[in-house]
């Protein structure tokens, strides 16, 4: 009988183990296999049975015929072997686990990505456990989306380069400049859309850290204002890009890789709110639109009657995007889809055979006339190029110049003299490429005024421009890229009774330091049940600490009389290791709203 009990104490030590190895996916397991050695290690401790097991699938069944329990006992459900055996791989290792999660999410087979996610968090150490957290929320967010899917009209969808596919949108022609310009210094994925005589412009820009958000300057006639940025909910540890106001100017659509979203890029809006003044909560425009793939730029037809947007989910590689055209509905139904063919086929928005031929006005009339035209545009536009090349370089050597002639130090000096030299070969080739299509074409301006056969206006509109999916749904007009931007912009300087800096060990400010009076704003980062010293503090100086009725302590950087300069710090305390940190606002010793505030400082004198 102790025998019996013996046995039947390591079968179901192990029967869970066992059972584990029948889950849907893998081989059935004839015989289960242990190490003599690893019994001592393996009893009553659970969790170190799966170091300890081995599997192996062509030997013969445990049980070579169906018994009842009490005779189960008799037979040995465990051969013990002394030889090593190597090891299988681990059923639930965390980094296969998370491998087949994001396969999952990114096929639409949310449940069973769920399902792995679970696993690989169960198993992860602490290093593995920040990325299968972070997983772990996009699956969860891809689950909710789901639940309340658009089903929109699909018109039109073409693939296109992602190096110029915004080229395609209906914009102004152009429109869109180069970067790096006067607003964005970095090498972004869609240059800066900035048209013609604009006077607002909305900008994806690298900050300090070398991630995008998303500004706004004004056209304040002699110089554009500093840029700022635009709330407090779209300064993310990530990267917003490609911002698009809608025709009537009230919402702002965009993407981002670090809100609410399925994975990727996401696209999002937020309102115009005419009472406060100021851009709502960013909102994910919801699935097909976002999607586990990366979309990447959304905006409304100038009529409102389509939206178009851009995302790689069908691509194979990244090399490319579609452009999705499709009907625009102010208050689209919603509906729940789980299943994963349902869901893929949603997102693929193939194009309704029975749509109606769009009344697109780019094709127009081809004609010999208008084809005599293209050429003399071609040159006229080269011109055009040449000249904004010319007028930037010199403006470029006259700074470096001046430079130059400040500069004390010799190895400085030394390397400002060979740019200009660089930037005066750059220039000289450029005045050679002008001259020769002068002596070869004569002045530009004349010819085209004086060409009585030549509609110039019907050429400036049609003349060098790719036509895509003619005698289709949409037709495509590929826009040319706009002249560099030769506007002069504030910079941003931190208001002089703000107080917040990086240094290499964070500071406690002093003592009653803080304002007795008036309002000023604060980020609010860290929340903890002890005190917290200064190398707990990423650098933030000065660092204030406030403790609540319920002897929590909660720690405050920075004092700022702004909010803009709130907003900049509130990106780089972010960065800094503190991803939650928000604004908070006070007057006094006393906490207030930051909607508070926000009045507070318009009804404020503003100085120069």
């Amino acid at each position: 009988m102790k025998r019996k009990t013996s046995l039947l104490s390591l079968f179901l030590l192990v029967f869970p183990i066992f059972a584990a190895a029948q889950e849907p996916g893998y081989p059935q397991v004839d015989t289960l296999v242990l190490r003599r050695d690893s019994l001592d290690t393996a009893r009553g401790v659970i969790r170190s049975i799966p170091d300890t097991i081995y599997f192996t699938y062509s030997a013969d069944a445990i049980f070579t015929k169906k018994v009842s329990l009490e005779e189960e006992m008799t037979f040995s459900p465990i051969r013990i072997v002394d030889t090593p055996i190597a090891p299988m791989v681990h059923l639930a290792d965390p980094v296969e686990r998370l491998a087949r999660a994001r396969s999952c999410r990114l096929s639409y087979h949310f449940e069973e990505a769920l399902s792995a996610i679970q696993q690989a968090l169960m198993w992860a150490d602490d290093a593995q456990a920040a990325e299968i957290e972070a997983e772990y929320s996009l699956i969860l967010n891809a689950m909710s989306l789901s639940d309340n899917c658009q089903t929109p009209v699909a018109v039109m969808k073409k693939q296109f380069s992602l190096k110029d596919f915004y080229l395609y949108f209906p914009f102004a022609d152009r429109s869109f400049r180069n970067t790096p310009n006067v607003f964005d210094s970095g090498d972004g994925l869609i240059p800066t859309y900035a048209p013609k005589n604009c006077k607002t412009v909305y900008f994806s820009a690298p900050d300090d850290g070398g991630t995008r958000d998303i500004y706004m300057s004004e056209d304040r006639d002699s110089c554009w204002s500093a840029p700022v940025l635009i709330n407090e909910s779209m300064v993310t540890i990530g990267n917003e890009i490609a911002p698009v106001l809608s025709p009537d100017g009230k919402t702002l659509y965009f993407a981002s890789d670090a809100l609410y979203g399925m994975g990727g890029y996401d696209l999002y809006k937020c309102q115009w709110d005419e009472e406060t003044r100021s851009w709502g909560e960013p909102v994910n425009l919801g699935f097909p639109f976002s999607s586990p793939a990366d979309d990447y730029m959304i905006m409304e037809s100038e009529d409102g009657k389509y939206i178009l947007f851009a995302s790689n989910r069908e691509c194979h590689g990244s090399e490319n995007v579609y452009i999705y055209v499709i009907q625009h509905e102010a208050d689209p139904a919603t509906k729940s889809v789980t299943d994963p063919g349902e869901l893929l086929a949603l997102s693929l928005l193939e194009p309704s055979a029975e749509q109606a031929q769009i009344d697109n006005t780019v094709i127009g009339t081809w004609n010999g006339e208008q084809n005599s035209g293209t050429l003399y545009m071609e040159v006229f536009a080269k011109t055009e190029e040449l000249r904004g090349t010319i007028d930037q370089l010199s403006e470029d050597i006259g700074k470096l110049e001046g430079r130059l002639a400040s500069e004390e130090d010799e190895l400085i000096r030394e390397s400002i003299a060979k740019a200009i030299d660089a930037k005066k070969e750059e220039k000289q080739k450029a005045e050679k490429a002008l001259e020769d299509l002068s002596s070869e074409f004569g002045n530009l301006e004349d010819l085209l005024s004086n060409a009585s056969s030549l509609n110039t206006s019907i050429v400036s509109d049609q003349a060098d421009t790719e036509i895509v999916g003619a005698g289709e749904a949409y037709v495509f007009k590929k826009n040319r890229m706009g002249t560099a931007l030769k506007v002069k912009v504030q910079p941003w300087k931190q208001d002089s009774r703000s107080q917040f800096k990086i240094t290499p060990v964070g500071h406690f400010g002093p003592d009653g330091s803080l304002p007795k009076e008036g309002f000023y704003y604060q980020i609010f980062f860290l929340e903890s049940k002890r005190r917290v010293y200064s190398e707990d503090l990423g650098g933030l100086n000065p660092v204030y600490e406030r403790q609540t009725k319920r002897l929590q302590y909660q720690y405050y950087a920075g004092v700022f009389s702004c909010y803009q300069d709130a907003l900049h710090a509130l990106n780089e305390v972010r960065r800094r290791g503190f991803p939650d940190a928000v604004i908070a606002a006070y007057s006094g010793a006393s906490p207030i709203s930051v909607e508070e505030a926000l009045e507070l400082e318009a009804a404020a004198p503003q100085e120069d």
